[in-house]
């Protein structure tokens, strides 16, 4: 099994898991959530090559807690520019997805951590798929970087949540690292610290 298809078939199992997690987490009145989000991803070194550029991230988090401080979520992220320093710019862009199980430690008597305020970890899997374009639309081959490559992607770290500050709006804030263990056949890892609102409803 080839590792594009590997990934193909994992995507479309999590989204399924997902759907239907948020579909029952609906159905019986559990605690689900919507958190767009925006931040920066900050790579490390490539390979012997050379680094990708940094830049900004954005996206947005769908999830439902299946037991009291266990949560599923599925992301999807975008970054504009994701290349190679001092390389042209064709436009080349990143399309991020993830899977991932979330643990609360709002039930651990964590001093200091009040009802409104959740820190929890997090670990999940998914890919990352390029896309290559000059400014006409046409497909452009900025190596080594390909239009439409996939890659299997591990994001590991942790976060908190100010829960329902104003009703159901809240903020979350994420600090995770992500690695990519074939990129073109090195492994890449980088930094990715996100912040946005969390919408939440439902009970738990």
């Amino acid at each position: 099994m080839t590792q594009r298809r590997l990934i193909k078939m994992l995507v479309i199992g999590g989204s399924l898991l997902l759907a239907c997690s948020l579909t029952l987490g609906s159905a019986l009145a559990q605690q689900f959530e919507i958190n767009p989000y925006a931040g920066g991803f900050l790579p490390g070194t490539w390979g012997d090559a050379g680094n990708i550029k940094k830049d900004g991230i954005y996206g947005v988090r769908g999830g439902v807690y299946l037991m009291d401080f266990v949560q599923l979520d599925g992301t999807f992220g975008y970054i504009n520019h994701f290349k190679f320093k001092n390389t042209p710019d064709p436009a080349t862009r990143a399309y991020l997805w993830d899977v991932n199980g979330s643990l609360s430690l709002r039930g651990y008597n964590i001093p200091y951590v009040k009802k409104t305020a959740e820190p929890f970890v997090t670990l999940g899997l998914g890919g990352l798929s390029t896309g290559v374009h000059d400014s006409s639309g046409a497909n452009f081959q900025a190596a080594p970087i390909k239009d439409g490559d996939t890659f299997l992607t591990f994001n590991y770290g942790g976060g908190f949540k100010a829960v329902r500050l104003w009703g159901p709006f809240g903020l979350r804030a994420d600090f995770r690292g992500r690695t990519l263990p074939n990129f073109y056949g090195h492994s890449l890892t980088w930094f990715e610290p996100t912040g946005g609102i969390n919408f939440m409803w439902g009970e738990r």
